[in-house]
Protein backbone atom coordinates (compact mmCIF):
# COMPACT_ATOMS: atom_id res chain seq x y z
CA UNK A 1 0.00 0.00 0.00
CA UNK A 2 2.40 2.57 0.49
CA UNK A 3 4.75 1.68 -2.29
CA UNK A 4 1.54 2.07 -4.00
CA UNK A 5 0.95 5.55 -2.59
CA UNK A 6 4.69 6.61 -2.93
CA UNK A 7 4.18 6.10 -6.67
CA UNK A 8 0.94 7.87 -7.08
CA UNK A 9 2.64 11.26 -5.29
CA UNK A 10 5.08 10.44 -7.76
CA UNK A 11 3.18 11.01 -10.81
CA UNK A 12 1.17 13.61 -8.94
CA UNK A 13 4.72 15.80 -8.58
CA UNK A 14 5.15 15.03 -12.22
CA UNK A 15 2.36 16.23 -13.87
CA UNK A 16 2.31 19.57 -11.68
CA UNK A 17 6.12 19.87 -12.73
CA UNK A 18 4.64 19.80 -16.37
CA UNK A 19 1.55 21.81 -15.78
CA UNK A 20 4.18 24.49 -14.35
CA UNK A 21 6.46 24.16 -17.02
CA UNK A 22 4.96 22.95 -20.02
CA UNK A 23 0.69 23.92 -19.12
CA UNK A 24 0.11 20.06 -20.22
CA UNK A 25 -0.26 16.72 -18.04
CA UNK A 26 1.74 13.67 -18.28
CA UNK A 27 0.38 10.92 -16.50
CA UNK A 28 -2.80 10.77 -18.00
CA UNK A 29 -4.09 11.79 -21.74
CA UNK A 30 -7.55 12.32 -21.99
CA UNK A 31 -7.42 15.95 -21.98
CA UNK A 32 -4.16 15.51 -24.39
CA UNK A 33 -6.15 13.52 -27.03
CA UNK A 34 -8.99 16.33 -27.37
CA UNK A 35 -6.37 18.97 -27.63
CA UNK A 36 -4.72 16.85 -30.28
CA UNK A 37 -8.36 16.57 -31.79
CA UNK A 38 -8.95 20.37 -31.58
CA UNK A 39 -5.69 21.52 -32.93
CA UNK A 40 -5.87 19.09 -35.98
CA UNK A 41 -8.92 20.43 -36.89
CA UNK A 42 -8.20 24.25 -36.30
CA UNK A 43 -5.28 23.16 -38.79
CA UNK A 44 -2.50 23.23 -36.40
CA UNK A 45 -0.67 20.05 -37.63
CA UNK A 46 2.57 20.79 -36.34
CA UNK A 47 0.79 21.45 -32.33
CA UNK A 48 -1.14 18.10 -33.16
CA UNK A 49 1.62 15.97 -34.33
CA UNK A 50 3.46 17.45 -30.53
CA UNK A 51 -0.11 16.04 -28.51
CA UNK A 52 -0.10 12.72 -30.89
CA UNK A 53 3.88 11.89 -29.78
CA UNK A 54 3.18 12.58 -26.08
CA UNK A 55 0.46 10.25 -26.14
CA UNK A 56 2.52 7.73 -29.00
CA UNK A 57 5.21 8.12 -26.09
CA UNK A 58 2.54 7.12 -23.46
CA UNK A 59 1.40 4.07 -25.36
CA UNK A 60 4.85 2.89 -26.19
CA UNK A 61 5.33 3.07 -22.20
CA UNK A 62 2.48 0.52 -21.33
CA UNK A 63 3.99 -1.34 -24.14
CA UNK A 64 7.44 -2.12 -22.39
CA UNK A 65 5.18 -2.62 -19.42
CA UNK A 66 3.02 -5.02 -20.73
CA UNK A 67 6.64 -7.12 -22.17
CA UNK A 68 8.13 -6.80 -18.86
CA UNK A 69 4.64 -7.72 -16.76
CA UNK A 70 3.49 -9.95 -18.97
CA UNK A 71 1.80 -12.08 -16.13
CA UNK A 72 -1.33 -11.20 -14.50
CA UNK A 73 -0.42 -13.46 -11.32
CA UNK A 74 3.26 -12.43 -10.99
CA UNK A 75 4.73 -11.80 -7.59
CA UNK A 76 7.05 -8.71 -6.59
CA UNK A 77 10.39 -9.57 -8.23
CA UNK A 78 13.39 -7.33 -8.78
CA UNK A 79 12.47 -5.86 -11.88
CA UNK A 80 10.30 -3.26 -9.79
CA UNK A 81 12.98 -1.88 -7.88
CA UNK A 82 15.38 -1.68 -11.04
CA UNK A 83 12.94 -0.12 -13.13
CA UNK A 84 12.76 2.95 -9.98
CA UNK A 85 16.20 2.98 -9.98
CA UNK A 86 16.54 3.56 -13.78
CA UNK A 87 13.90 6.28 -13.55
CA UNK A 88 16.04 7.78 -11.03
CA UNK A 89 18.88 7.91 -13.19
CA UNK A 90 16.81 9.15 -16.27
CA UNK A 91 15.40 12.41 -13.97
CA UNK A 92 19.31 12.83 -12.40
CA UNK A 93 20.62 12.53 -16.22
CA UNK A 94 17.69 15.17 -17.33
CA UNK A 95 18.45 17.55 -14.51
CA UNK A 96 22.34 17.81 -15.39
CA UNK A 97 21.89 17.73 -19.07
CA UNK A 98 19.01 19.55 -18.85
CA UNK A 99 17.61 18.47 -22.56
CA UNK A 100 14.74 20.56 -24.94
CA UNK A 101 11.78 20.72 -23.03
CA UNK A 102 9.81 18.29 -25.98
CA UNK A 103 12.50 15.26 -25.57
CA UNK A 104 11.75 15.69 -21.83
CA UNK A 105 7.86 15.49 -22.13
CA UNK A 106 8.43 12.68 -24.44
CA UNK A 107 10.43 10.74 -21.76
CA UNK A 108 8.28 11.30 -19.12
CA UNK A 109 5.61 10.13 -20.88
CA UNK A 110 7.20 7.15 -21.25
CA UNK A 111 8.82 6.63 -18.16
CA UNK A 112 4.70 7.04 -17.09
CA UNK A 113 3.62 4.69 -19.73
CA UNK A 114 5.53 2.40 -17.83
CA UNK A 115 4.50 2.95 -14.15
CA UNK A 116 1.48 2.76 -14.87
CA UNK A 117 1.21 -0.30 -16.62
CA UNK A 118 2.99 -2.06 -13.89
CA UNK A 119 1.50 -4.89 -12.32
CA UNK A 120 0.89 -3.83 -8.74
CA UNK A 121 -0.97 -6.64 -6.99
CA UNK A 122 -2.96 -5.38 -4.30
CA UNK A 123 -6.11 -6.65 -2.48
CA UNK A 124 -7.50 -8.20 -5.85
CA UNK A 125 -7.94 -4.80 -6.75
CA UNK A 126 -6.39 -3.60 -10.63
CA UNK A 127 -4.15 -0.92 -9.57
CA UNK A 128 -3.10 2.41 -11.22
CA UNK A 129 -0.47 4.97 -10.14
CA UNK A 130 -0.92 7.84 -12.61
CA UNK A 131 -4.33 7.99 -13.86
CA UNK A 132 -7.01 8.46 -11.52
CA UNK A 133 -10.35 9.07 -13.85
CA UNK A 134 -11.44 5.81 -13.54
CA UNK A 135 -10.69 5.68 -10.11
CA UNK A 136 -13.16 8.57 -8.97
CA UNK A 137 -15.42 6.59 -11.00
CA UNK A 138 -14.43 3.47 -9.00
CA UNK A 139 -14.43 5.23 -5.95
CA UNK A 140 -17.88 6.17 -6.40
CA UNK A 141 -19.50 2.68 -7.51
CA UNK A 142 -17.69 1.21 -4.46
CA UNK A 143 -19.30 3.92 -2.20
CA UNK A 144 -22.57 3.15 -3.66
CA UNK A 145 -22.44 -0.73 -3.55
CA UNK A 146 -21.55 0.21 0.33
CA UNK A 147 -24.64 1.97 0.94
CA UNK A 148 -26.57 -0.33 -0.14
CA UNK A 149 -25.49 -2.61 2.40
CA UNK A 150 -22.04 -4.06 0.26
CA UNK A 151 -19.74 -2.79 3.77
CA UNK A 152 -16.95 -5.20 2.20
CA UNK A 153 -16.56 -2.60 -0.80
CA UNK A 154 -15.71 0.10 1.92
CA UNK A 155 -11.95 -1.03 1.73
CA UNK A 156 -11.84 -0.83 -1.96
CA UNK A 157 -13.69 2.65 -1.72
CA UNK A 158 -11.39 3.93 0.77
CA UNK A 159 -8.35 2.92 -1.33
CA UNK A 160 -9.36 4.86 -4.22
CA UNK A 161 -9.83 7.84 -2.47
CA UNK A 162 -6.24 7.60 -1.14
CA UNK A 163 -5.20 7.32 -4.38
CA UNK A 164 -6.55 10.37 -5.58
CA UNK A 165 -5.92 12.23 -2.22
CA UNK A 166 -2.16 11.06 -2.81
CA UNK A 167 -1.91 12.34 -6.34
CA UNK A 168 -3.31 15.78 -5.22
CA UNK A 169 -0.64 15.98 -2.69
CA UNK A 170 2.03 15.12 -5.70
CA UNK A 171 0.50 17.93 -7.46
CA UNK A 172 0.57 20.31 -4.52
CA UNK A 173 3.80 19.90 -3.68
CA UNK A 174 5.67 20.59 -7.04
CA UNK A 175 4.25 24.13 -6.40
CA UNK A 176 6.51 24.31 -3.88
CA UNK A 177 9.39 23.34 -4.78
CA UNK A 178 12.19 25.64 -7.27
CA UNK A 179 12.07 24.88 -11.02
CA UNK A 180 15.81 24.47 -10.74
CA UNK A 181 15.51 21.56 -8.61
CA UNK A 182 12.47 19.76 -10.21
CA UNK A 183 14.25 16.78 -11.74
CA UNK A 184 16.71 16.58 -8.99
CA UNK A 185 13.90 15.78 -6.52
CA UNK A 186 12.14 13.61 -8.76
CA UNK A 187 14.94 11.81 -9.24
CA UNK A 188 15.50 11.54 -5.36
CA UNK A 189 11.92 10.58 -4.81
CA UNK A 190 12.08 7.58 -7.28
CA UNK A 191 15.19 6.51 -5.53
CA UNK A 192 14.32 6.37 -2.36
CA UNK A 193 11.04 4.69 -3.77
CA UNK A 194 13.55 2.13 -4.92
CA UNK A 195 15.28 1.59 -1.64
CA UNK A 196 11.79 1.15 0.06
CA UNK A 197 10.69 -1.66 -2.37
CA UNK A 198 14.29 -3.50 -1.74
CA UNK A 199 13.99 -3.00 2.16
CA UNK A 200 10.51 -3.62 3.13
CA UNK A 201 8.65 -5.41 -0.25
CA UNK A 202 11.37 -7.07 -1.99
CA UNK A 203 12.88 -8.63 1.42
CA UNK A 204 9.44 -9.67 2.48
Amino acid sequence: MILIHLLTFIAGFLNGVFFIIAGTAVSHHTGTITRAALTLSQGAVAEAAAFLLLILSFYIGACISGMLFHKSDCTFSKRYGILLLVFSTVFFAIAVIRPPLQIVLIITCVILGIQNGMFIPYDGILIRTSHFSGYLTDAGLAMGKVMRGKRQELRRGVHYLSGIVCFAAGAAASAFIPSALFFYIIAIFYFFTAIFYFAFIRAV
